[in-house]
């Protein structure tokens, strides 16, 4: 069984809702787990109150990979999906990503949504743009991102960290749109979280960390 881990603002809550009741009546997930960084704006949604999910509210947005840690270390169960919260998507995708199906790292790959789902494994320099959005991987193979890493390069890190002792896959196939809308998006993060300075933080960071 797997569990879906994401972080959310509510950006777009009904948008996220719609795709969260198809997680939610997946059989191949047995738990959601939202980070819940926005608690103000929480929608009063009935599909929030399934038996799968589990809503950790924050006292302040503690960004996304801080979120991911957190969600990863009180996940029940081995197979791991860190997830955006902006994604619509195939949830046919968890039939592939079962418990034996995992071998290191997976993301998506959504220039290549046409034909079956399948996986692709990869190098670390053929790593496609939004990989991130979407990974699949063992929680045993998790490593906790550092600290000061709050928004950007989590998923640089995982890909590294794991990829320097397993295998790193691409999942094609899969029908989805990596961001409802940016614009949207952007404007939630500068007016009311001040991400861009976490943001700047982030790439001074990595920049000196030698990941």
């Amino acid at each position: 069984m797997i569990t879906v881990i994401i972080p959310t603002l509510w950006a777009l809550p009904q948008k996220f809702c719609d795709q969260l009741e198809k997680i939610c009546d997946s059989s191949y997930v047995s738990e959601i787990i939202i980070v819940n960084n926005n608690v103000e704006e929480t929608p009063s949604d009935s599909r929030l109150k399934n038996k799968k999910i589990m809503m950790l509210n924050q006292d302040n947005n503690i960004y996304v990979n801080p979120a991911w840690n957190l969600g990863v270390s009180l996940s029940t169960n081995n197979t791991i999906c860190l997830l955006n919260d902006d994604l619509q998507f195939d949830t046919s995708v968890f039939s592939l990503c079962d418990e034996n199906n995992i071998d290191g790292l997976l993301g998506i790959n959504a220039d290549k949504s046409e034909g079956p789902l399948r996986v692709e494994y990869i190098s670390e320099n053929e790593i496609p743009f939004g990989f991130g959005c979407m990974m699949f991987l063992n929680k045993s193979d998790y490593v906790s991102i550092p600290d000061d890493l709050k928004v950007l390069f989590g998923d640089t890190f995982l890909i590294k960290r794991i990829g320097a002792k397993k295998r790193l896959g691409m999942i094609c196939g899969i029908s989805n749109d990596k961001c409802f809308s940016q614009s949207i998006t952007n404007q939630t993060f500068k007016t009311k979280f001040h991400v861009d300075s976490a943001v700047q933080k982030d790439y001074e960071n990595y920049n000196r960390s030698g990941i």
